[in-house]
């Protein structure tokens, strides 16, 4: 299958005119390092696009980039009309994925609306994006038990290798009672056998409504934080995450919470 620029995102620009035969390209400064063997594509301020090769390493910072201009190569730019200043240098999707900084990170935003039980509530089968979480367990500590495939099959999908920095939440509940959220993890039963077996879920990410800080002294109906930024819990992709709530010591009144899950990409 061919490969066009909408494969390529951008990731410098040529600073000076590049003629024919030209190697090092001259470059703003690079933000993300490449190696021998990426390929790059140049797209002509008339919308020409040259493709062609990186032929050795080139640091964060650098300002040139040494490239492929051998004749009777497919990814050589050779005998080409000289391409002008501030043309753009992109790199393929797949190529820039190796260079995801470490610091990197990933969020999903969702929230829920409930009464709030003593024991854990998550989300209904209708899924996360739908606010109304109506399945209340047993359960009221570090495990989720008894989760059925209905339930397995609408939380949160890892796609790929990555760790889970943690949860912060906004907690807004009726009655001057605390709060808490969670995450649970598991791998899904996936192809199973039959449509009735269960898992049990662990608790990976755990963060109370939080009135330390102050001046605030009550909970009820008011924007309350909370957070467990130091999970640092290890996922694999296809590992999914059940988010969900619970009382810490009262039950009753109605709970919303808002939820940002962080993760960080594993340097691929």
């Amino acid at each position: 299958m061919g490969v066009g620029i909408f494969n390529f995102k951008p990731i410098t620009k040529l600073t000076a005119e590049l003629g024919v035969n030209s190697s090092p390209i001259s470059v703003e400064a690079l933000e993300i390092p490449l190696a021998t063997g990426d390929i790059i594509q140049i797209v002509g301020r008339n919308n020409s696009v040259y493709r062609t090769e990186v032929t050795s390493n080139v640091a964060v910072g650098a300002t040139s980039i040494p490239i492929n201009v051998k004749t009777n190569e497919a990814l050589g730019i050779h005998n080409k009309t000289p391409i002008a200043k501030r043309s753009i240098v992109m790199i393929e999707d797949l190529e820039m994925m190796k260079y995801v900084k470490q610091d990197s990170h990933m969020y999903m935003n969702f929230s829920s609306q409930a009464a709030c039980a003593r024991t854990w509530t998550t989300l209904s089968s209708s899924g996360i994006s739908n606010h109304s979480w109506n399945t209340v367990t047993s359960d009221e500590g570090t495990s989720m038990t008894n989760v059925t495939l209905a339930i397995q099959t609408v939380g949160l999908v890892i796609p790929f290798d990555c760790t889970l920095v943690g949860l912060k939440c906004i907690f807004y509940r009726v009655g001057n009672n605390q709060s808490a959220a969670a995450l649970f993890h598991a791998t899904p039963d996936y192809n199973a056998a039959t449509n009735s077996q269960t898992i049990t879920m662990s608790r990976v990410a755990y963060a109370e409504a939080d009135l330390s800080a102050g001046p605030g002294t009550n909970y009820s109906q008011r924007a309350i934080g909370g957070e467990d930024l130091s999970a640092s819990f290890p996922l694999s992709a296809g590992d999914i995450l059940l988010p969900a709530f619970k009382g810490v010591s009262n039950t009753g009144g109605n709970l919303r919470v808002t939820y940002t899950v962080v993760l960080k990409p594993n340097k691929l």
